[in-house]
């Protein structure tokens, strides 16, 4: 799947003003929301595992205080009860410091990759395109529902897939990542890069 060219098009002034404003790094590692069942196109299985990753994000939180987390919601716009859903379910599994950020649709998603170090999704293209939000952005896409088909990257620094959702897995992953210094954009993403005619 091509790399979503129109949204970071939509986005570049913003970039540009938070590139300008030299804005600091807010958050180690930013979980974006890809909504929770039934208010989501992904099938209840593949939904419910990812309540599994908030667990495990929320024990990294509780092993490493340190590292700034939150969970990025998806712009909801008047469906109050789909967000709801997804904010309560994940108050549920996040009894440490994380923050639930909102989204109005004015590109928060983006800006807050920006301030950010590491984006986690579960396969969503916003992954990809957080390698093309700046210099050095990583993304890790996580599978613990067993499908194949939600494998989003080849390379095995970006993909964690774990039916078993074991933590010490996701945690050497996520750690692994946040060490990693990216001098150049990764192949994995320059392959989404779709020439304009």
């Amino acid at each position: 799947v091509p790399v979503g060219a129109l949204g970071l098009d939509r986005q570049r002034a913003l970039f540009e003003k938070i590139e300008r404003a030299k804005d600091p790094v807010r958050y180690d590692i930013l979980l974006m929301d890809q909504g929770l069942w039934p208010f989501t196109d992904l099938s209840r299985k593949i939904s419910e595992s990812f309540e599994r990753v908030f667990d495990n994000l929320n024990t990294l939180k509780k092993n490493h205080p340190e590292l700034r987390v939150a969970f990025q919601l998806r712009p909801y716009g008047a469906s109050a009860a789909f967000r709801d859903n997804t904010v309560n379910c994940a108050r549920r599994h996040f009894t440490e410091a994380v923050d639930i950020l909102g989204n109005e649709g004015r590109g928060e998603s983006y800006a807050n990759i920006a301030r950010g170090r590491l984006a986690i999704c579960f396969n969503s293209t916003i992954g990809y395109e957080t390698f093309f939000v700046g210099r050095g952005k990583k993304t890790l896409f996580i599978n613990c529902a067993g499908d194949p088909c939600q494998i989003l990257s080849l390379d095995p620094r970006f993909q964690l897939y774990d039916e078993t959702a074991d933590y010490a897995k996701f945690e050497r992953a996520v750690l692994s990542l946040l060490n990693l210094e990216l001098a150049e954009l990764p192949e994995v993403a320059r392959e989404r890069i779709v020439p304009v005619p």
